[in-house]
């Protein structure tokens, strides 16, 4: 087919044509195998593809819904000279273009798709519009709205070609009885709206849909039809800007001291109002804001500054939330002096030193672990030990040290966290450091309970102690029998015998623990460590219980407690009873057992939200042992010491919350991919030589 516009016109096109085919006219019906011709005309901003998805889907739809007696033919031509709709309420005259078309083509129908709406002047909108004195249809594919477009598209072509042609294809007697009345061709499954007819003898007709519906469907068309996602792309240049930008202030500490400092309502509405900044910027800079000239096009007016906006809007947010994921990336390689995650050896006697002064917490041996960074104060007084997890620093329970220097330390912890972009968070802390700790804007949230067992031979007598006392006399039954030994003289026989039980019981995994356990069983700082052996009726070591010291206090805390799984059940029971007697004939008054997860909630709840909790607690169950942990260690009738979760502000604490699962090792991490992991590794060694 030749390139063509109105007669006597130029131009490229994109057209496929039959026009060495057998035309049909105008045909009235019973011809099997005459070919109809039915022309598809789009300006180019409707996309190519959405142009060929009709070409490809019109002849079947066609010859199911309107007649399979003939042969159909679809062209396409998308060319800039395709009549446009210049009056959205009266449409004829572009109507009357598309038939000026048809008669150039040599096409005995014309359909023609646009990216442009079509309103009536009551405000409701025109999906399709179609002439059978014509032979023309006019398609708006906004009006389709987003939904199932591809769907509707072709539906609402087949329905309107329908109308127009009536039976005057390939209906012969055979169709007409098919379609049930004889009138026309079948509808099609899908539609919406409703068909208003105008003209004379009822020529002229539309597919109308409600104000309400049809404007809201038809703006959701328009902002599609725009690709608000594209703006990005046409805002290289200031992206490129911004983060070259970005990569200027990450290396720099002002930024971070900024994140620190601003609430997330100031940064919300910072962003807020970058993203309005820019949106006025567009609109001015390239007058993108449409006037209205009279009454009559007021409503047109609205919908397209509604869309406008709207594009715009998505836009400029896909423009931070790409600018947002690629400064986060380069961060990681670009924030400078960024908190070592690599611990300090030669940290460690120093703060030995200082455990041993003041280290009258439980948890204060637990500093000591060998994979901890430390912070000390500047005059050295304090440690506090902590690990950097999901932007978090979080804190190793409570700082080491008197309270003075606690004090400051906390401060200079809070300002350095600051200083580099991390949310600061504690878990373990005990009550009194949970109440110092509101003087630098830390709140605190309660975690559980930690408890605390007396020393001395056990009562287990009573019926409240009979699952204890038949589980220790079943041990010793087997011929099980305990020992108390120092940690600094287990001969190597033994101590291997210790690291094996471990591995056994891990099972290949790496050790947990953060606040509440020791990562060594031997450890030169802490020679002083309590060991509870249980060996078989052999001799051999099957179970361990291992204490480190508390300083300051006749108490011993939990470091360890490991057995081979092939022991009789009951061996923890036996161990722990047997330990209460042993400790407390060495002067031991009590000593650190378990840790329990809002224990308090599950004992004693109050208020309608413990109640709900517990309940949730209880279904978690399964996967994170929270109850039975709790039920283990109230076998022993402890008392019990709460302990706290420190968060700086309510927007950080689901932060703080994945930071220390991940430390405790109650949820697993995601792995870094292994060259990241490199990198992070040689920049954390060279941090902490420096």
């Amino acid at each position: 087919m030749s390139s063509a516009g109105h007669p006597g016109s130029a131009g490229e096109t994109d057209a496929t044509s039959g026009a060495d085919k057998r035309r049909v006219g105008r045909p009235r019906g019973d011809h099997p195998g005459e070919t109809v011709v039915l022309g598809l005309l789009a300006p180019p901003q409707v996309p190519r593809e959405v142009v060929e998805d009709l070409a490809a889907e019109l002849p079947g739809a066609l010859s199911e819904r309107i007649s399979d007696r003939v042969s159909w033919e679809v062209p396409t031509i998308r060319d800039p000279r395709v009549p446009d709709v210049e009056d959205t309420e009266d449409t004829n005259g572009t109507v009357d273009d598309l038939r000026k078309w048809r008669r150039q083509e040599g096409w005995d129908f014309a359909v023609c798709v646009t990216d442009l709406p079509l309103l009536r002047g009551d405000g409701r909108v025109v999906v399709a519009e179609a002439s059978s004195e014509r032979d023309a249809v006019l398609v708006s594919l906004p009006a389709l709205g987003i939904l199932r477009r591809r769907v509707h598209a072709p539906e609402t072509i087949v329905r309107f070609v329908g109308e127009a042609l009536g039976d005057r294809v390939g209906l012969g007697q055979e169709d007409a009885a098919r379609d049930g009345d004889g009138r026309g061709p079948k509808e099609p499954a899908t539609t919406f709206g409703h068909v208003a007819r105008g003209g004379e003898g009822g020529d002229h007709f539309q597919l109308v849909m409600p104000a309400g519906l049809g404007q809201a469907r038809l703006l959701a068309g328009m902002v599609r039809a725009t690709r608000p996602f594209r703006v990005v792309l046409g805002l290289s240049y200031a992206l490129t800007a911004a983060l070259g930008t970005a990569a200027f202030t990450l290396i720099t500490g002002t930024i971070w001291q900024l994140s620190g400092a601003f609430s997330w309502v100031r940064l919300s509405g910072l962003v807020a109002a970058s993203v309005v900044t820019m949106i006025a910027y567009l609109i001015v800079r390239h007058d993108m804001w449409y006037r209205s000239d009279g009454q009559t096009n007021r409503e047109l007016t609205v919908l397209f500054n509604a869309t406008t906006l709207i594009t715009l809007t998505i836009g400029a947010l896909s423009f931070f939330a790409a600018l947002f994921v690629l400064t986060l990336a380069a961060a990681g390689f670009l924030a400078p002096a960024r908190a070592s995650r690599a611990a300090d050896p030669s940290s460690r006697p120093r703060a030995a030193m200082l455990v041993r002064r003041h280290g009258a917490d439980t948890l204060s041996a637990f500093k000591l672990r060998t994979d901890l960074p430390r912070r000390f104060s500047a005059d050295g007084r304090a440690v506090v030990a902590y690990r950097i997890e999901a932007g978090t620093m979080l804190l190793a329970g409570d700082p080491v040290g008197p309270p003075d220097a606690v004090a400051v330390l906390l401060s200079d912890t809070r300002a350095f966290a600051r200083r580099h972009g991390l949310a600061l968070g504690a878990v373990g802390v005990s009550d009194d450091f949970a109440a110092a700790a509101r003087s630098v804007g830390l709140r605190h949230m309660y975690l559980g309970d930690e408890a605390i067992v007396a020393t001395g031979a056990p009562n287990l007598s009573g019926g409240a102690r009979k699952s204890l006392r038949k589980a220790v006399n079943r041990v010793e039954r087997c011929g099980y029998r305990a020992e108390l030994l120092e940690t600094g003289a287990l001969d190597a026989e033994t101590l291997a015998a210790l690291e094996a039980i471990s591995r056994r019981w891990r099972r290949g995994s790496e050790e947990r623990g953060f606040s509440m356990a020791h990562d060594a069983i031997a450890d030169e700082l802490l020679p002083d460590a309590l060991v509870i052996l249980a060996r078989d009726a052999g001799g051999v070591p099957r179970g361990f219980l291992q204490f480190v010291p508390v300083f300051g206090r006749p108490a011993v805390s939990l470091a360890f407690m490991r057995r081979d799984r092939n022991t009789p059940n009951g061996l923890t029971e036996f161990l722990v009873v047997r330990a209460a007697a042993l400790l407390g004939e060495r002067g031991v008054e009590e000593f650190s057992l378990n840790f329990a997860a809002f224990g308090r909630w599950l004992r004693a709840p109050e208020g309608v939200l413990e109640h709900a909790a517990r309940g949730l607690l209880r279904v978690g169950d399964k996967i994170f042992q929270i109850e039975r942990l709790y039920r283990f260690n109230a076998k022993f009738d402890p008392h019990w010491q709460s302990r706290h979760l420190l968060f700086e502000r309510p927007a950080a604490l689901p932060r703080v919350v994945v930071a220390a699962m991940w430390a405790e090792g109650q949820l697993p991490k995601p792995h870094r991919p292994q060259a990241l992991g490199r990198v992070g590794r040689g920049r954390s060694a060279r941090a902490a030589a420096a």
